[in-house]
């Protein structure tokens, strides 16, 4: 029966009860293939029906939001948002439905699918309330109808609404969800908080060469047992929202494929569901503090991350949005507004409501409704950057990306904080085609990784040593677990076989274990001082300290491992480390760093700054190499370059690794066979130099060159065959 409100607001109830079964005949859950698209095209045909001008932006492929500002016609006054969502979770096992759940169909007055109450009624409701009202206008202030994109995922849709300028400029909210006819002045706060183990592989007939997270993650799963205990008891009962929880959601951790290992890492994932009055600053510090306080018997190191962080939302009943929907309800339904809270986290969580306006929540789903409201969604957090931005190489973000025959691994995340620079292409030496655009830094960039070095030295200085065991350890795994990606990186960046690239990602891996063990065997000596009388029942002793900030400058041949080798000793011990890779090879050092970085980050256990990178020409290298605030350079690459930079960073130290300082004797009876020899071809591979390459033959009293150009037999991909070469410092 109408009643005297909606005469005055003539809302046509067939059109939406047309519109709702429409909607909830489109499959918009957050699948592949599916997505929002075809709901917000009828929304925003609908709008476009009434002579609305909506607003239709993609905030990820597939998946756009819809959102229309509508004027009052009645001059300035305050802007009110009406908020629903157009995305539904998925209908499971279709046997388990009495009815088709996208059939839209009607029965006894009830309409059944997925989505009919949660909430493409809702939406379909809100269009149809907000035209009504212009039509019995004019009004004061304007109307935002908002359509948003995954609700039941990650609130994209919602977190980009937050961020506009129409999300700025609204006053009030009422977001569309099915709550039983109650009328929410409350939402939980929702904390969702990663923590990541980290301990040693081993296998399980040698547990004592491991360090197992598992035990640690067990006692961290009875201590968040005790925090929520601790937690309710300090913060009664909420009216609506009802108690403080804190549920493990996630334990993972090895592999029923390996039973007979150790594993290297834990994670434990964690949903904190809050009410007013809890400090979620203070709750993430003591989840972090329980955390490292399960790991220490086993010398777990432990890392944590807080994925989402949501406070919670109350406002008055006596709030001037509350009472007008309070009497717009009993006006219509003939019985006093009863009021509830949201027990999960709506979309009002990322919608205006972030930004200073009160949001409130209304509705009816009676109990056939074959849905409850569901919500959930995270966020990244963010962390130090190095240097220069590595530019991501072609595929979406969602995939590797990067050439079809061999996979360049995705790029670090935006979290990792890259500084942004210039790039240019690195191209696959076989034929030329572009692997992916790299950054090129500048002299500037060197001055600031030197500044950010310099800033964290003594605090690198004062790692213990598990602390810098703990980071290469980590890298190393790190690297381990993309292994094959980075070997197909090495083979495009570099041109060289796969067969040598495999054997540079397991040097790459050795090298950062032993530089994880050396870590204990950086100490000292004692010294007898009863050579003398006056040394009588006396001792002396030295001992290491870091020499400061090291720059490590590397050639194209082998990039991973040569990084490697500049890296992991500077962190074992204790020093600040800027690396600059060749400017043709890149792309494997950048990773490197950011896995460096990303185990340096874990728990706050290391400055991530002191892992820096520049990458540039010899004017960058000779910025920092020059610097008198460094304490020393390693440099791996030709002797003319060598020498120079020996020059110039003196009086600190330098250590150089150069090519062209093998030479090869053969005797003057040796038989000589048509068939070039294996060491002319150790001369030419790979790319052209190494370290011990024949740089030229001893033979019959004459320095012979042994170089050639060309393809021998074998793709590079293959495992045979070697880089084309130029002929490059060959004696004559």
């Amino acid at each position: 029966m109408r009643t005297d409100p909606a005469a005055r607001y003539p809302v046509d109830d067939d059109a939406v009860v047309a519109l709702t079964r429409d909607l909830v005949r489109l499959r918009t859950v957050n699948e592949d293939g599916f997505r929002e698209a075809p709901a917000a095209e009828l929304v925003a045909a609908t709008m476009r029906s009434f002579g609305w001008d909506p607003q239709v932006t993609e905030v990820a492929p597939g998946r756009p939001n819809v959102v229309a500002v509508v004027d009052g016609g009645g001059g300035p006054g305050r802007t009110l948002a009406f908020e629903g969502h157009t995305d539904v979770v998925t209908e499971g096992d279709p046997d388990r439905w009495s009815v088709d759940p996208y059939g839209g169909e009607i029965r006894d007055g009830r309409l059944y699918g997925r989505g009919a109450a949660d909430m493409k009624s809702g939406v379909a409701a809100m269009l149809h309330a907000v035209r009504a009202l212009q039509l019995a206008g004019p009004f004061p202030g304007r109307a935002l109808v908002c359509a948003l994109v995954d609700e039941e995922g990650l609130m994209l849709g919602a977190k980009h609404f937050a961020g506009t300028d129409l999300a700025h400029g609204v006053d009030g909210a009422i977001i569309c969800e099915p709550e039983e006819g109650e009328i929410c002045t409350s939402a939980k706060g929702a904390v969702r908080i990663r923590v990541d183990m980290l301990g040693a592989m081993a296998h399980g007939a040698m547990p004592q060469h491991g360090r197992n997270p598992l035990p640690s993650a067990g006692r961290l799963l009875v201590a968040l047992a005790a925090l929520q205990e601790e937690l309710q008891k300090a913060h009664p009962a909420h009216e609506h929202l009802g108690e403080v929880y804190v549920t493990p959601t996630v334990s993972r951790a090895g592999s029923l494929d390996q039973i007979n290992v150790i594993p290297a890492r834990a994670t434990v994932a964690v949903d904190v569901r809050t009410i007013p009055g809890v400090d979620h600053a203070g709750l993430v510090e003591r989840v972090r503090e329980l955390a490292a306080r399960a790991g220490e018997p086993d010398g777990i190191t432990t890392g944590l991350t807080v994925v989402d962080d949501r406070p919670c939302v109350e406002i008055p009943t006596d709030h001037p949005l509350v009472t007008a929907l309070a009497g717009a309800h009993e006006e219509v339904l003939g019985e006093p507004a009863r009021y509830g809270g949201v027990p999960g986290a709506p979309t009002a969580r990322s919608s205006p409501a972030t930004r200073g306006s009160p949001p409130s929540s209304t509705g009816r789903a009676g109990s056939g409704s074959p849905t409850r409201p569901t919500s959930s969604w995270r966020s990244t957090t963010s962390c130090a950057a190095p240097t220069c931005t590595p530019r991501r190489p072609t595929g979406s973000c969602d995939d590797i990306g990067g050439d079809p025959r061999s996979p360049v691994p995705r790029w670090p995340p935006d979290r990792a904080g890259w500084v942004p620079a210039a790039t240019a292409d690195v191209v696959f030496p076989y034929d030329g085609s572009v692997v992916a655009p790299a950054p090129v830094g500048t002299v500037a960039d060197a001055e600031a990784a030197l500044q950010a070095a310099l800033a964290v030295r003594a605090e690198a200085a004062a790692l213990p040593s598990r602390v810098r065991r703990d980071v290469l350890l980590a890298t190393r795994d790190a690297l381990a677990a993309r292994r094959e990606d980075l070997e197909q990186l090495l083979v495009l960046e570099t041109g060289k076989p796969l067969v040598d690239c495999r054997v540079e990602v397991d040097r790459t891996l050795v090298t950062l274990a032993a530089a994880a063990e050396e870590v204990a065997r950086l100490h000292g000596e004692t010294v007898p001082l009863d050579l003398l009388p006056s040394g009588d029942g006396m001792i002396g002793f030295w001992t290491r300290r870091p020499i400061g900030v090291v720059i490590g400058i590397t050639g194209f041949n082998y990039p991973l491992l040569l990084a490697a080798h500049k890296f992991a000793p500077a962190i074992a011990a204790g020093c600040p480390v800027i690396g600059k890779p060749a400017p043709q090879t890149p792309l494997a050092t950048l990773w490197l760093v950011h896995a460096l970085r990303e185990a340096a980050s874990m728990n706050n256990a290391a400055p991530p700054a002191m892992v820096q990178l520049v990458t540039g020409d010899a004017e960058v290298g000779a910025r920092l190499v020059t610097d008198p605030r460094i304490g020393a350079v390693s440099f791996t690459g030709s002797a003319e370059v060598g020498h120079r930079i020996a020059r110039s960073a003196a009086p600190r130290k330098v250590l150089l690794e150069l090519g062209s300082n093998a030479a090869l004797v053969v005797a003057a009876d040796a038989t000589w066979t048509p068939r070039p020899p294996r060491s002319c071809a150790a001369g030419s591979t790979p790319p052209g130099r190494r370290a011990s390459r024949c740089s030229g033959s001893w033979w019959r009293r004459r320095w012979r060159s042994r170089c050639w150009t060309g393809w021998p037999r074998g793709s590079p991909t293959s495992g045979s065959g070697t880089r084309a070469t130029r002929r490059r410092g060959c004696p004559r």
